[in-house]
């Protein structure tokens, strides 16, 4: 299900409690376009297909590489 369009604010987080900063992340080309279909597949951008990824399974990754929390 696609998200309602909400107008964005400077410095207002809309999806979760904290606003976005930029970083860069290195990728090969292949690997980028592959990650483009998904978000786009999903209807989301880039930076919201990045943030779901890293919430939704981080916890996963760490119970399967036995590592422990870090500060949420």
């Amino acid at each position: 299900m696609k998200m309602k369009k909400m107008k964005r604010m400077k410095n207002v987080p809309i999806l979760h409690d904290e606003v976005k900063q930029n970083y860069t992340v290195a990728a090969c080309p292949s690997s980028m376009a592959k990650f483009d279909i998904l978000a786009d597949s999903l209807g989301l951008s880039r930076s919201e297909c990045f943030e779901q990824i890293c919430r939704n399974h981080i916890n996963r990754l760490r119970s399967a590489f036995n590592i422990d929390a870090v500060d949420d």
